[in-house]
């Protein structure tokens, strides 16, 4: 059997994780995404990279949710350094505290986004908040089935893809298997990102030791990226900023080509519990509270809601149950895919031919960052009141 590159491979690596004659090896190709290659000479027709690949079995394991909730983590500083409201973070207390098995990614900057288990609170701590770029999760794939076969309580969060990936490789969903899947936008190669830092920090003559995509130090709702040293930060970009990686992420110019086929962005769920940002909350029945630094959580099936009651009995979460067309109706990547940036052939084309992410992705990006510069030295300066509003109004609809 040969596998081929398509739109709709996610580069997991469950294919050549399971492959007993080891004949599929992960490659980059041009653009630097991840796909399978296989030796056909070598390959015996064995057909176990298809029975675990999410690209074959994509419509298998889904299931539409029955409860959503508004949640955060009850420790404050946990919730404050976390994406949304910190329910991952409270996953891997309580893991640590009853001793689940349990998983995170880390990244660390020049390298690679890869997974890890986690099995102490330091790990949990560099697994927390959200990491924008493509995360390897092949090193803890056989980790999890040999876990799962030595009927240990295994909780892993992970991407929609990534965690069927998982159930996959063990063989479907097993009673000791909860999966957490994280709602995304997409994922860009780790060469992208490191490409950017490389550029920064020459610039700055620093060395990066640390970065955040939604910065705690700013709170994690503004979304600002950050580089920090060994001593201080020395590099900050809110969204709309000049930050091509920042910038070219959100609004979906730089994603594996997958992304943009997504069958995981969809009301059914292929994880127990899904976890996002609750873009939705106070739509339908007002919310009282802040919506800063707050969970979506979205619980689909029984396993699923057996964990969140430890989670509330252990008081680790503190929640309120909303309706669920406060999250299916309002998070568009709950709804289908984000749609490619206008001026993505140019980027890849570009960055094909020269490998630079950096100059690629200005190229493609010229016209919003020039926009960008004319709001904010024009729009909101001294001169703002001078403008007319249907200017103002315009070149606010053509930024968003």
């Amino acid at each position: 059997m040969q596998i081929r590159k398509d739109e709709h491979c996610t580069g997991c690596g469950a294919c050549e994780s399971v492959c007993p004659m080891k004949c599929i090896r992960m490659e980059k190709d041009e653009y630097g995404c991840l796909y399978p290659q296989v030796k056909k000479q070598e390959c015996i027709r064995c057909l176990r990279c298809e029975n675990v690949c999410p690209k074959e079995k994509r419509w298998y394991w889904k299931e539409r949710p029955f409860k959503a909730y508004a949640a955060w983590n009850t420790d404050p500083e946990k919730r404050l350094a976390s994406a949304s409201g910190g329910i991952v973070s409270a996953i891997y207390t309580l893991a640590l505290d009853k001793g689940y098995r349990t998983f995170g990614v880390v990244y660390e900057p020049g390298k690679k986004a890869k997974y890890i288990e986690v099995k102490t609170k330091e790990q949990a701590e560099q697994c927390r908040n959200s990491k924008y770029v493509f995360s390897d999760i092949r090193p803890i794939l056989l980790r999890i089935k040999e876990l799962v076969a030595a009927d240990e309580k295994v909780i892993v969060p992970a991407l929609p893809c990534q965690a069927a990936a998982v159930i996959g490789v063990c063989g479907g969903r097993k009673d000791n298997l909860i999966v957490l899947d994280i709602v995304c936008h997409g994922v860009c190669p780790v060469d992208y990102l490191n490409n950017h830092l490389e550029s920064i920090c020459s610039h700055q003559g620093k060395i990066a030791t640390a970065i955040h995509f939604r910065d705690p130090a700013f709170g994690t709702h503004n979304y600002i990226f950050a580089i920090y040293g060994e001593r201080e930060r020395f590099y900050s970009s809110k969204v709309d900023a000049q930050d091509v990686y920042h910038y070219g992420y959100h609004r979906a110019l730089t994603y594996r080509e997958n992304c943009y086929h997504c069958e995981y962005a969809r009301p059914e769920r292929v994880g127990d519990i899904t976890v996002s940002d609750f873009s939705g909350l106070g739509k339908i029945i007002p919310y009282k509270g802040n919506n800063h630094s707050v969970s979506c959580v979205l619980i689909s099936s029984e396993k699923g809601s057996r964990l969140w009651n430890e989670l509330v009995t252990s008081e680790l979460v503190t929640f309120e149950e909303r309706p669920l067309g406060e999250a299916l109706h309002y998070e568009k990547n709950l709804k289908a895919p984000l749609i490619p940036h206008r001026k993505r052939s140019e980027f890849l084309r570009c960055y094909c031919s020269t490998a630079n992410f950096e100059y690629a992705a200005r190229k493609a990006l010229r016209t919003d960052l020039l926009l960008n510069r004319v709001r904010y030295r024009f729009i909101k300066n001294s001169v703002s009141h001078l403008l007319p509003e249907s200017f103002k109004k315009k070149i606010k609809k053509v930024l968003r």
